[in-house]
């Protein structure tokens, strides 16, 4: 299984239970809408010298992928943010924001991208499982947030 997939399906196990979702709607005031949009923040750490190769890989495989669910409306905005200079902490060197449509639409995310890649990559699909393997080994450590806009009122 897939890093990505796995970790998304972590993330949409903890935020689906019924105690997850009861919290979050009575932290402050700006309680979560059940139909409104989720920002998901995807963070990679990628050993010192192979950010250019991890980021090629990225917007070569995945970003085509996360892409085509904007354009079918699951995911709103995508975000791709680099480090300039390298912190110890947290030590991150690419943000993925995802706006996706709604809580319902990473599920349907899910579900939907093992097929979406055997049909985007059909016709080299040993040079995608390469490419996505070799991203993964690239990948030092990969954490994801869930955000929550505060009122500044």
């Amino acid at each position: 299984m897939k890093l990505k997939s796995f970790l998304l399906a972590i993330v949409a196990a903890l935020l689906f239970t019924p105690a997850q979702r009861g919290q979050a709607q009575t932290v402050g005031t700006s309680a979560v809408k059940p139909g409104g949009p989720v920002t998901m923040v995807v963070y990679y750490r990628v050993p010192p010298g192979k950010r250019a190769d991890w980021l090629d890989l990225y917007k070569k495989y995945h970003y085509p992928v996360m892409n085509h669910f904007v354009a079918d409306g699951i995911i709103k905005s995508i975000h791709i943010y680099q480090r300039r200079f390298r912190a110890e902490s947290p030590a991150w060197d690419y943000e993925v924001v995802l706006v996706w449509r709604d809580w319902n639409a990473i599920e349907e995310g899910h579900v939907k991208e093992p097929g979406l890649i055997e049909t985007m990559y059909a016709s080299d699909m040993a040079a995608y499982k390469d490419a996505d393997q070799k991203r993964f080994e690239l990948t030092a450590d990969v954490w994801i947030d869930i955000l929550e806009e505060v009122s500044p009122q």
